[in-house]
């Protein structure tokens, strides 16, 4: 058993129909911004259809080799804001303010960032409704198991939905 204060989960969402569709639990002391990529990775590997225009992420995810691997490796945009500079900092690193091909205070970059909203909702339903906020299982993975499962339920409804006719917008 992998013992650990915490676990996260980490999600790729499609954020116009707020779906998940890929998850990856690490424990809590995991950096983010190393878990991206993998999450992509199996995205991609699952889903022949994936194929993102950009990819939303928060300031968490502000680092180099994330725009490079969005841009090379999935030909996407990345649409991650700048992080805040550390401590004792006293300027930032070169061209850390262009690592993507979108002006950061045009109107496109805020109505593209704007999605991140469906993303945390998605992370909201999960808490709320499937216990992920405050879970009483212990080791790794039992967490991913219960993960799986609330994912899949997400899922789904969001199919029963779209058959019954409830929801507006199609599922892939």
């Amino acid at each position: 058993k992998q013992w650990a204060f915490g676990m996260k989960l980490h999600l790729a969402v499609d954020a116009v129909y707020e779906l998940p569709i890929s998850m990856y639990v690490t424990t809590a002391s995991s950096a983010d911004s190393l878990n991206l990529t993998p999450l992509l990775v199996d995205a991609r590997r699952k889903l022949p259809w994936f194929s993102p225009e950009t990819v939303l992420a928060d300031r968490g995810y502000d680092a180099l080799h994330i725009y490079k691997s969005i841009v090379e490796d999935f030909n996407a945009t990345p649409v991650i804001p700048i992080r805040a500079m550390r401590k004792g900092a006293t300027k930032r690193r070169a061209g850390s303010e262009l690592r993507t091909e979108i002006n950061r205070s045009s109107m496109e970059w805020k109505r593209l960032y704007a999605y991140r909203t469906s993303v945390e909702r998605v992370f909201g339903r999960l808490k709320e409704h499937r216990r992920l906020e405050r879970h009483c299982y212990r080791g790794l993975g039992k967490i991913e198991t219960h993960c799986l499962f609330s994912v899949l339920v997400l899922q789904a409804m969001a199919l029963a939905n779209s058959h019954s006719g409830v929801q507006r917008r199609c599922v892939r």
